[in-house]
């Protein structure tokens, strides 16, 4: 005879062991996909696409005011004006240097200013759907699409597409119903402490640090074509002035060249080296997540400005995640 306390204690056995074995689900995004599909999202590229080529038209203005009064020095000086004239010329022409300086500084600070003013509310946005849609999956943490790109996926987590849930939280967002656990933690911090972080980061300051030198050595040369032009005396033939600009321009313009794609490469390495620290991070990050009943964990700066607190409860998750780390 088969006893039901037996069965009963048989059944709690099996349920207990499925429990232990079930694997944590967590979700995977694909935030540059969803938001290309977004109207707001679509008319801030607008917006900020044609402010920079107001931008740039205004630079290139001051910019041809420059070289028509460079010109105009170099003609001077060939013509053996007086020094009082050649004097005046070159005032005016670091006038205009220095009108160029102010409004580029001026236009990368509006430019700042007006992305901020329009892509908050969309990061906000963004950050409720992201939350939403992982409770209603059951997931604990979420993971960047690209970030799982050539990773070699830990099969002890199940991954959850919620790029669906996501578009349509952030089309047409749903009423909040009671506070919801979300985790925050410093990301930036605790990404330092990811095994072969420092090796990454040596990695990445010598690149800087041979980048700044090359760009040190060109800027010397500049400065010194620049101190030749000065130099020149009146006697000196057109030809020998347009010569001399032809050669400053051309490095300006390698400097210039050489910096952008020093930058490009210094993202794509960051990008390459990094990939497996942030899938590491974030695994731990939804372990501990699933430990804490949260749904996400979010960058506290970024969960704290884009999340209402009337609706979520913050859970620092901080300190757990770090000692998952050390595990």
């Amino acid at each position: 005879m088969i006893h039901t306390r037996n069965i009963l204690l048989f059944l709690l056995l099996f349920a207990s062991v499925e429990v232990f074995a079930q694997k944590i689900r967590i979700a995977v995004v694909n935030t540059d996909s969803i938001l290309n599909l977004l109207p707001e999202y679509k008319n801030l590229i607008t917006v900020m696409t044609d402010y920079q080529i107001q931008a740039q038209n205004r630079a290139m203005a001051i910019q041809m005011d420059y070289t028509k009064k460079q010109q105009k020095l170099d003609s001077a000086k060939a013509l053996h004006a007086d020094a009082r004239l050649l004097m005046e010329l070159k005032v005016e022409l670091d006038t205009i240097q220095s009108q160029y300086d102010a409004f580029i500084k001026l236009a990368t600070d509006s430019a700042l200013e007006l992305q901020t003013m329009k892509f908050t509310p969309i990061q906000q946005k963004w950050h409720r759907a992201v939350l939403v849609a992982c409770e209603k999956n059951r997931c604990n943490g979420y993971i960047e699409f690209d970030i799982l790109k050539g990773a070699r996926l830990d099969k002890k987590f199940s991954y959850v597409d919620i790029n669906k849930d996501v578009l349509g939280e952030m089309k047409s967002p749903s009423k909040s119903v009671g506070k919801k656990r979300v985790g925050i933690c410093n990301y930036d911090s605790l990404l330092k402490m990811v095994q072969g972080y420092k090796v990454v980061n040596d990695s990445l300051n010598s690149y800087d640090t041979l980048s700044a030198r090359a760009i040190r050595r060109m800027k010397s040369q500049l400065d010194t074509k620049k101190k030749e032009l000065d130099s020149l005396g009146p006697a000196s033939s057109e030809r020998i002035l347009r010569i001399r600009n032809q050669e400053i321009a051309a490095l300006e313009d390698n400097i210039l060249a050489f910096e952008e794609l020093a930058e490009f490469e210094r993202d794509k390495i960051e990008t390459d080296l990094m990939a497996p620290l942030v899938y590491s991070l974030d695994l731990r990050i939804a372990q501990v997540c699933s430990e804490n009943r949260c749904p996400v964990t979010f960058d506290q700066k970024d969960a704290v400005k884009h999340l209402n607190s009337q609706e979520v409860e913050f859970i620092d998750l901080n300190k757990a995640i770090a000692e998952k780390l050390k595990q």
